[in-house]
């Protein structure tokens, strides 16, 4: 269960060099919007950007954007994982992204079912626009646009969140 996972010790490693640690785990492909990582990355040296997941059918300009993301000193990547390990990923992170493109099928029709799961195991959750998402929880951060997704983040994470919070997000 999300609710009961054990910090991974990995994720927990990330914090001795960085003030905290944003996740994403899952498929790292089409969806994804580079420019908006790019931009968090610049934005925000103490927190490390941790990626977990296999990495498959990227376009020409995707993979240079992915590549340039890999030696920057706050981005790791650590591969895919079982899924019965993400769990202990999210209990070891401090907030989750799900920073995906802006199209007219995510944003009217996307679900990520990883918000639910990131937000069963008490990590706050800023998320690209998709309407299915709005309103589920207080600590599920759907947000419009790159310039909000990145002041979102900036301010978003467990460390702030009060007893009942967790709680409601449970």
């Amino acid at each position: 269960s999300y609710s009961s996972g054990t910090p991974d010790g990995r994720v927990l490693a990330l914090k001795g060099s960085f003030k905290r640690v944003a996740i994403y785990a899952g498929n790292i492909n089409v969806r994804i919007d580079f420019d908006l990582i790019t931009r968090c990355v610049q934005a925000d040296s103490s927190t490390c950007f941790a990626f977990f997941g296999p990495v498959s059918v990227l376009s020409d300009v995707d993979t240079t954007l992915w590549n340039t993301l890999m030696v920057q000193p706050n981005v790791r990547y650590l591969g895919a994982v079982n899924p019965d390990e993400i769990p202990d990923l999210y209990a070891a992170a401090d907030v989750g992204i799900i920073p995906y493109k802006e199209t007219i099928y995510i944003r009217e029709s996307g679900f990520a079912l990883k918000a639910l799961e990131m937000l069963a195991a008490g990590l706050p959750v800023v998320s690209t626009m998709m309407r299915p998402l709005v309103g589920i929880s207080r600590e599920l951060h759907v947000v419009e646009g790159r310039d909000e997704f990145t002041s979102v983040l900036a301010r978003v994470e467990r460390g702030s969140l009060s007893p009942r919070q967790f709680q409601a997000m449970r």
